[in-house]
């Protein structure tokens, strides 16, 4: 019978695992581009590796000097290796990308969350949750390849080897560059087992591990003189309402789960007597949801941005979720079988839960490309080449440097921006005379539409559900 079970364990994980990464890749059955802005700038910067070299300090997709540091070199630098290693296509390719880490990050939590429970239902439960969370263009989520969700099966990692000291140090530099808010979340907790460590050399280790943490720091952020990189850091760490454009609040509960939510905040009491492993998922949902309060009632958040706060709330609350339930079930059901019956309830609960606010947001109200806006910046790449200056409709700036090797003369805010946004944006709305105002200014040399553009100075050169002019 222990055989046998072990064997149903084993498929319920495979098959929640794939129902998972099918779930994340729904969108690209319709939509076969990479989805948000972020996921096109991070393949933009990860072609730039590709066919120049790493660290170039300007915006390739504008052509102008970068605002800030990479400071996701880490993941930038796996998207570079991982497309060569393999031969690919990025554009085609990175779609896939978001399934793929969705496996390893359901795996990390399966893994972690069953080895510090002893208990293989809770760990499935975590995975059910996990499946579970929504993602929509504010607050990011599984359906979308960004640093954050790369850095997720570390996190798990990390929490599960908490008290291998040095392990966990390795895993935290991982992060630094990768995702600098998951270290940051993280760094101060890698300190604790220092006080529970009767080891003579610990305070070796301590000062050892917090200078080499600091000193690295200090590289990321050291721009010349001290005031200028004490600038810069507040910069980073300070977050005015309108730093992500579209700032959304959410109410946790609701975009959660109701149900998920009271189990969750049933855990997180109930951890602190019954199950101190996950001691640090309480300490990482209190940390977020402070955060988030700061933000609810003063429009700034410090430290992380108020949605990738959100997100990290709803990821912290995943342990303890399934904790919760898994401890009033046993409390409250005394036969496995039944206990089987009411998880799957419980599954089709949390599956079929929605929050409107998130629908409303969950896709982007003009999606990045469409089929023949990539067609024409392919056919442009073909027969003119690259390092040209382009004027795109405004969406669709994201796309235009990793497609066709050109440059757009603006770009929407994400993981970069700039260029002469509000002209880019007024642009499709003027007379003849206006558009020559941006064509000065930027020295575009062409002009793509999806509409017809009757200008003297514009001559078509390509017509094909989309339209690229000529500046003559």
């Amino acid at each position: 019978m222990g055989e046998k079970l072990k064997i149903i364990q084993y498929v319920l994980l495979i098959v929640l695992l794939v129902f998972g990464a099918v779930r994340t890749y729904q969108r690209h059955v319709t939509y076969e581009f990479s989805y948000h802005h972020d996921e096109w700038q991070h393949l933009g910067i990860s072609k730039q590796i590709i066919d120049e070299k790493y660290n170039l300090n300007y915006n390739p997709f504008i052509g102008e000097e970068r605002h800030h540091k990479d400071l996701e070199s880490g993941f930038h630098l796996f998207l570079s290796s991982f497309f060569l290693m393999y031969d690919l296509n990025p554009i085609n390719s990175y779609k896939y990308l978001a399934s793929i880490f969705f496996i390893f990050s359901g795996l990390a939590i399966y893994v972690c969350v069953s080895k510090l429970s002893k208990n293989y239902l809770t760990g499935l439960v975590a995975l059910i949750v996990f499946i579970s969370l929504k993602s929509n263009v504010n607050i990011l989520g599984n359906e979308f390849f960004v640093p954050m969700i790369m850095s997720l099966p570390f996190v798990f990692i990390y929490i599960l080897n908490f008290k291998n000291i040095k392990l966990s140090f390795i895993i935290l530099m991982f992060l630094l560059f990768i995702y600098p808010p998951t270290f940051i979340l993280l760094f101060p907790t890698i300190f604790v087992p220092f006080f529970h460590n009767d080891n003579k050399n610990k305070k070796f280790y301590f000062v050892g591990f917090l200078l080499l943490g600091l000193l690295l720091i200090l590289y990321l952020i050291w721009v010349g003189d001290i005031k200028n990189s004490l600038k810069y850091l507040i910069d980073l760490l300070y977050f005015e309402k309108g730093w992500g454009r579209l700032e959304v609040k959410f109410l946790i509960p609701l975009l959660y789960g109701i149900f998920n939510t009271i189990l969750a905040l049933f855990g997180f009491v109930k951890v602190f007597k019954k199950q101190k492993n996950f001691i640090i998922f309480s300490y990482l949902a209190f940390f977020n949801l402070t955060l988030i309060t700061i933000f609810n009632t003063f429009d700034f958040s410090i430290i992380i941005p108020y949605s990738r706060a959100v997100h990290y709330t709803m990821i912290a609350f995943i342990p303890l979720t399934s904790f919760g339930f898994v401890y009033l079930i046993d409390k409250l059901v005394k036969k496995n079988y039944t206990k089987y019956i009411v998880s799957l309830i419980f599954l089709l609960i949390i599956l079929n839960s929605k929050y409107s606010l998130d629908e409303n947001f969950k896709n982007y109200s003009t999606p990045v490309l469409t089929k023949s806006g990539y067609n024409s910046l392919k056919w442009f790449n073909e027969n003119y080449g690259v390092n040209h200056t382009l004027i795109t409709p405004f969406f669709m700036t994201s796309a235009v440097y990793p497609i066709s090797k050109n440059k757009a003369v603006s770009l929407i805010p994400a993981q970069l921006d700039g260029g002469f946004i509000d002209e880019n944006l007024a642009f499709y709305k003027q007379e003849c005379e206006q558009k020559n105002v941006l064509i000065e200014k930027s020295k575009a040399e062409f002009v793509l539409s999806p509409l017809v553009i009757e200008c003297n100075s514009f001559l078509e050169i390509y017509s094909n559900d989309f339209y690229i002019y000529k500046v003559t």
